[in-house]
């Protein structure tokens, strides 16, 4: 639980050296002096995930949420509370470092346990880096995870065909790529059932729309049901465009006509949030 009025510190037993940061209404930070100690605070929004690598390869994640009350502000962390490790990495001695744990909620007892991640069977050629540098995928994995439940953060981006919505809600990169954080809403009482959902470059009038090609897509349905929404993140390798070109981002459902076609611009793309 957090909120912006306390702050809630997180004890590591060893050096954060990495993070994958929750959604922008939360904030979490380590001071130079102490790298084990983590600060946690939040704002109104919706819930999010954080997960922290420590210089022994130790992975810890925690489920956020927004609270106005916090019963508790101080958390110490075992290593026996980590999802896995990152091979090759030093570590602390402990009984049970081959056993598959779980980290519960460090705020309800009764929280429902964290999936198992098998990062114990990742590795790497050199035996060095981080999660990033050891599994490309898994690290777009978990940041997508973190961040795809955001609200929309812009003023009318999205495009409708009757019922069905397609919105914009983020824009964010981290490293070499750029994360689309989208949003399909079906309003209708038909199952919707997607056929593509595409980005085409046009590089100006009358030229052809060039298909970008993602590396990484996380959660996108293959039927959305009636009136529910799927958040969706496609992840490419970073890039800008000009000012006279466009992003149009292309819902196309099979057997039907209800295609929804959303244009972006270059003050979108080229100007993330985070």
């Amino acid at each position: 639980m957090a909120n912006e009025h306390a702050t809630t510190t997180l004890f590591f037993p060893a050096a954060i050296s990495k993070t994958i940061d929750p959604a922008a209404n939360f904030k979490f930070e380590y001071q130079n002096d102490d790298l084990s100690i983590g600060l946690l605070s939040g704002k109104n929004g919706s819930p999010s995930n954080l997960t922290v690598i420590t210089d022994d390869g130790y992975i810890y994640s925690f489920a956020l949420q927004y609270s106005e009350k916090i019963e508790t502000f101080n958390f110490i962390l075992a290593i026996d509370m980590a999802v896995g490790r990152i091979p090759n990495r030093t570590s602390h001695s402990v009984d049970n470092e081959d056993k598959e744990v779980k980290l519960d909620s460090p705020t309800e007892a009764d929280d429902e346990p964290y999936e198992e991640t098998e990062y114990d069977t990742l590795g790497s050629s050199n035996g060095e880096g981080d999660l990033y540098d050891v599994d490309r995928e898994e690290y777009y994995r978990i940041f997508c995870e973190n961040n795809y439940l955001q609200k929309s953060i812009f003023m009318r981006t999205f495009r409708q065909n009757k019922r069905v919505v397609l919105k914009l809600n983020n824009i964010l990169t981290d490293n070499d790529e750029i994360y689309f954080v989208l949003q399909v809403e079906n309003n209708s009482r038909k199952e919707y059932v997607v056929n593509g959902l595409s980005f085409f470059r046009k590089t100006g009038v009358g030229q052809l729309q060039k298909i970008i090609n993602p590396i990484y897509v996380f959660n996108l349905q293959d039927k959305i049901d009636p009136q529910s929404i799927n958040e969706v993140v496609f992840v490419f390798k970073r890039f800008t465009i000009s000012s006279k070109e466009e992003v149009y981002v292309v819902l196309d459902e099979l057997e039907n006509d209800r295609m929804v076609m959303l244009p972006l611009d270059n003050t979108q793309i080229n100007a993330p949030t985070n």
